[in-house]
């Protein structure tokens, strides 16, 4: 038979081949153990990628629900920031990737009210797991702190023509907002951070040039080794071209 990890395998499968017939344990909020949950986001995933139609209005909100809830608390003291289990927040962080490539994704307020909220949510609420810079010697590090700013990015770039044409600017405030706060706070920022900046730097001058200019000083601190390090690794990541 089946182990547990296969049968949740099978029942992301399922997901990504008919995500409608699914749609009942969004409606209903169920709580699903964290193996399930993790294929069922990757499920809709994979249901996106397949070109498959999605009622994100549906999937969103379970999403927000997910991450507000008491169920995510790791409760080690009252003051503790909360982990989520790192693995939903890659799936989350993917499944948004995707939902930003469609145009009917980007084209509802609405939706991208909600994203800009799950997405500053799980920046505030993710912990950092890189604890030393020579860990970015790995060129692709993945983490769920480093997905979800890569996330907030892509987001970014992909609403930028339709922020512009509403506001002028092209970064949503939101979003630009969070990377405001992460880059002023020198001594709770974590090196993923600064790795997904340096990583993403030409993404940040096209949304918003001056703040690049008048940062790149903080982006890369010579008085801190450890971000200095991270950023630039980051950042070289954009310049040396992949060995296939």
């Amino acid at each position: 038979g089946f182990s547990s990890r296969g049968l949740a395998h099978v029942f992301g499968d399922c997901v990504a081949i008919d995500p409608e017939k699914f749609y009942s344990i969004l409606e209903e909020c169920q709580r699903l153990p964290p193996m399930y949950l993790i294929t069922l986001l990757g499920g809709l995933a994979g249901a996106v990628k397949g070109g498959s139609a999605q009622d994100w209005d549906l999937i969103l909100d379970y999403i927000l629900y997910l991450i507000e809830t008491e169920n995510f608390r790791e409760g080690r003291d009252a003051d503790a920031a909360y982990d989520l289990e790192p693995e939903v927040v890659l799936a989350i962080s993917e499944l948004i990737t995707e939902g930003v490539r469609h145009d009917e994704y980007l084209s509802r307020p609405e939706l991208r009210s909600k994203t800009e909220r799950i997405l500053t949510i799980l920046a505030d609420r993710t912990n950092p797991q890189v604890r030393d810079a020579s860990d970015f010697t790995t060129l692709q590090i993945v983490t769920p702190q480093s997905a979800i700013f890569h996330t907030m990015i892509s987001y970014s770039m992909s609403v930028a023509p339709i922020i512009e044409k509403e506001s002028g600017c092209r970064w949503a405030r939101s979003i630009r907002d969070q990377f405001v706060r992460q880059l002023s706070r020198s001594s709770e920022r974590s090196l993923e951070f600064s790795a997904v900046v340096g990583r993403c730097l030409p993404q940040l001058c096209y949304l918003d040039e001056d703040w690049v200019t008048e940062n790149l000083g903080d982006i890369f601190p010579q008085n801190d080794e450890g971000h200095w390090r991270s950023a630039f690794r980051g950042y070289l990541q954009y310049v040396t071209p992949s060995r296939r």
